[in-house]
C-alpha cells in the first residue's frame, strides 16, 4: 500500500486501480479486521489508506449488528474526519458527501436469483 501510494509516477486513478486489485482479494471479514486493526496503535497507518482508497467500502453497514457497540459508519466517519485533508484534496468533497458515497452496500443481504433455462 505504502509503495503504491508513494509512487510519484502513478496518477491517483492508477493507484486506485492497483489497490482495488488488493481489496478484491479481501473478503468481508478480512476488510472488517483491517478496519478494526487501523483503530489500534499498531495499525494506525492504515486509516489514511482506508479513506483514500476506500478499502472497506464493501462491508455492509450492519455487518457488526445494530445492537453492537461498534457502529461501522460512525467509525469510518471518525477516520474520515481525521483524514479530511485527503478527502478535500483527492475527491474535492466534504465529509458528508464523501460518506454518503463511501459504502457499496447499505444492508447485509444476499440477492440470489436462481433460474433454469
Amino acid at each position: 500500500m505504502k509503495f503504491i501510494d508513494s509512487d510519484q509516477d502513478l496518477s491517483l486513478d492508477q493507484k486506485k486501480s492497483y489497490i482495488k486489485n488488493f481489496r478484491v482479494q479481501l473478503n468481508t471479514f478480512e476488510q472488517a479486521l483491517l478496519l478494526v486493526n487501523s483503530m489500534s496503535v499498531f495499525g494506525s497507518d492504515w486509516s489514511q489508506y482506508i479513506i483514500k482508497y476506500k478499502l472497506v467500502k464493501n462491508i455492509p453497514k450492519d455487518f457488526f449488528g445494530s445492537d453492537y457497540w461498534f457502529n461501522l459508519e460512525d467509525e469510518v466517519r471518525k477516520i474520515a474526519i481525521e483524514n479530511s485533508g485527503c478527502i478535500r484534496k483527492e475527491y474535492n468533497q466534504d465529509i458528508d458527501i464523501f460518506m454518503r458515497n463511501y459504502f457499496e452496500f447499505s444492508k447485509h443481504q444476499l440477492n440470489v436469483k436462481i433460474g433454469f433455462t
